[in-house]
């Protein structure tokens, strides 16, 4: 009974402890406002630019667009590039091709801030090829979905890359010629090496690139880490809709250009056929990049964050003078792979 009487106590504090709010400041922060920039180059025709003013936690709270641009250059290979002003001063865009094995160089100037610099090369696409198979669990109480990853060339040292799973899901009915189908890149991935062996740390990141059509989701690894140039990438089989339960679909919009019409949702029937269809993404990453999103590994895979806390974890930016990423990275997928069921 004493125990019981502990344990609820604590539950009671640590409940308390959450709903409350103190406010402080933390001594020796302060300094001059500085640029935040964030641009990712190589994944599609556009190349977005965002820009903010960031301001020293104790420091007085602005508008993130209340700076001034005095002067601004991006170059590819030594040739400027020029900018549309989609939404300025927060926003910029380039439809400047930027090829694989471009170097990307960028300064800022504002009327507010130490002036930023930056640097980043495009890397080339990469070069795969794609083994599927499935790993029953004992008991078959788990069935996990496996790919093998094969770089023909091999890795070289210090290249970093990242893997998602494109799973697409279509659905027929046989007294119909309509078909209802969705896509989603499937987290979690679990990275191994494809002989089984243990292998290196896998990240997990999410993000969104302006101008490219979908959320990214992609496991991280470094190819130090993989010496044999090939990987295991693993996904629960079937892991968000294990069978067809139009239930497990409320709430999910269905594109009309892609067979649905608006939220409607096919009715059950035993003539439903399902079609489970996967992809493979390989994405690869320019050192900057890899150091960022380990970043915000940190910041997204913090198991206190879920109760409104933090510890402290170290940034990366490769913007001298400032904060953010000017990375670079491109993709390649592979064709679609319709596995038997």
């Amino acid at each position: 009974m004493r125990s019981s009487s502990k344990i609820f106590a604590i539950a009671l504090a640590t409940l308390g402890l959450c709903s409350c709010e103190e406010y402080f400041e933390l001594k020796g922060a302060g300094g001059q406002p500085k640029m935040y920039v964030e641009c990712y180059a190589g994944l599609s025709d556009t190349t977005f630019l965002t820009l903010y003013k960031a301001v020293h936690v104790n420091g007085k709270r602005s508008d993130a667009a209340d700076f001034t641009i005095k002067s601004m250059s991006l170059t590819v290979d030594g040739v400027p590039v020029s900018f549309n002003a989609d939404s300025a001063p927060l926003l910029f865009s380039t439809t400047t091709a930027i090829p694989a094995g471009s170097k990307l160089e960028f300064t800022l100037e504002t009327g507010e801030t130490a002036p930023v610099s930056a640097s980043t090369v495009v890397p080339d696409k990469p070069i795969f090829t794609v083994e599927q198979k499935v790993i029953n669990t004992p008991g078959n109480f788990i069935r996990f979905r496996q790919f093998i990853v094969k770089f023909p060339g091999g890795f070289k040292e210090g290249e970093h890359y990242g893997v998602s799973i494109g799973h697409h899901v279509i659905y027929e009915h046989s007294d119909s010629a309509e078909t209802w189908d969705t896509y989603y890149v499937d987290p979690p991935i679990t990275l191994g090496k494809a002989d089984d062996s243990e292998a290196g740390t896998t990240q997990s990141v999410s993000l969104v690139v302006m101008g490219y059509p979908e959320e990214i989701r992609m496991a991280t690894f470094s190819a130090d880490d993989y010496p044999e140039g090939s990987i295991a990438a693993s996904i629960i089989d079937d892991f968000f809709i294990p069978d067809f339960d139009p239930g497990a679909y409320e709430g999910i919009e269905i594109p009309e250009d892609e067979g649905g019409e608006g939220d409607e949702i096919p009715e059950e029937s035993d003539e439903t056929v399902v079609t489970h269809q996967y992809r493979v993404l390989v994405y690869k990453l320019s050192t900057e990049t890899f150091g960022y999103f380990g970043a915000l590994y940190n910041q997204q895979s913090n198991f206190l964050a879920m109760l409104g806390l933090s510890a402290p974890n170290y940034a990366y930016t490769n913007i001298s003078g400032g904060y953010g990423i000017l990375g670079a990275l491109t993709v390649a997928e592979s064709p679609w792979i319709t596995p038997e069921i």
